[in-house]
């Protein structure tokens, strides 16, 4: 398989993985029926990436309209890219902001360890605080945790903006 091309697909893909790597978070967004209310989701047996990916975790688009589906939905994607130049290297540094949306249907929200969302939005920076994505930078920087407005009345979700700053050179093969 090729790479993928440029630090803004590279961040998407490393920020991807890296929330697939955490058991924890991924029983979250999966194990949302009522049966599991009562349940410690951390000691659940994690659902495999091929359970979630494009149903409900969407890395490089938005969460498709699911306004009538219970359950926990995540999507990461670019907000904005743009080059910054070093006053230390003649290197041009690349300042990428990603947006990570979490979306709960109200239905799941009670879970033994808190809300499910403030329980995603809390293991979410928890994994970014302390991720090394491969090369790029040496973390990802969270600036803002907003609670998202004009959702359905049966949804909640809050929205984490990630910053990162990274070199395009070496990123990908000729």
């Amino acid at each position: 398989m090729a790479e993928v091309y440029g630090l803004p697909n590279r961040v998407i893909a490393e920020i991807g993985a890296k929330i697939l790597e955490s058991p924890e978070l991924l029983n979250y967004i999966y194990y949302t029926g009522k049966e599991y209310e009562n349940t410690d989701l951390f000691t659940l047996e994690p659902p495999s990436a091929n359970d979630l990916v494009d149903k409900y975790i969407f890395i490089g688009r938005r969460i498709p309209n699911i306004m009538k589906q219970v359950g926990a939905f995540l999507d990461i994607r670019v907000n904005r890219y743009q080059p910054r130049l070093s006053q230390k290297s003649a290197r041009t540094i690349k300042y990428v902001e990603v947006d990570i949306d979490i979306l709960c249907h109200v239905d799941c929200q009670r879970t033994l360890r808190g809300t499910r969302d403030i329980t995603i939005v809390t293991l979410l920076q928890e994994i970014l605080e302390n991720a090394d994505l491969t090369g790029i930078a040496t973390n990802a920087e969270i600036t803002t945790v907003t609670e998202i407005l004009g959702l359905d009345s049966n949804y909640c979700g809050y929205q984490l903006k990630v910053s990162i700053d990274g070199y395009n050179q070496g990123t990908y093969k000729k």
